[in-house]
């Protein structure tokens, strides 16, 4: 039986350890560049109230972040999807950062 180098002979906990390090590391910047996207949309008179992050793996269709924020105009929500929730995070913060959220008037569903 051939093995990978570098995954054998109890490496593979090692190489978890790294994996999960380098995922914290992640997460902690990811975090970070949020709380700046939130402050920078503040001094545009846009103040994010609550990000949710819904699991729809379960409906077959990946991560939904819903976004709520208000500002002088009124409530409004945004919505971003993605695959993963990496994915649906770094995608939150990037549009945050570049203005490019969709923002709908924040109403009841259905109506």
């Amino acid at each position: 039986m051939t093995t990978r180098k570098g995954w054998d002979g109890g490496k593979p906990e090692r190489h978890r350890e790294q994996a999960e390090s380098a995922l914290r590391d992640k997460v902690v910047r990811q975090l970070l560049w949020a709380e700046k996207a939130i402050n920078d949309a503040e001094e545009r008179d846009c103040f994010v109230r609550d990000i949710r992050l819904v699991n729809k793996l379960a409906l077959g269709g990946g991560w939904l972040a819903v976004i709520r924020a208000e500002s002088s105009e009124g409530k409004f929500v945004a919505f971003h999807g993605g695959d993963t929730y990496m994915e649906t995070v770094s995608g939150v913060v990037a549009r945050l950062q570049n203005g490019s959220l969709k923002w709908k008037e924040d109403k009841p569903y259905g109506t």
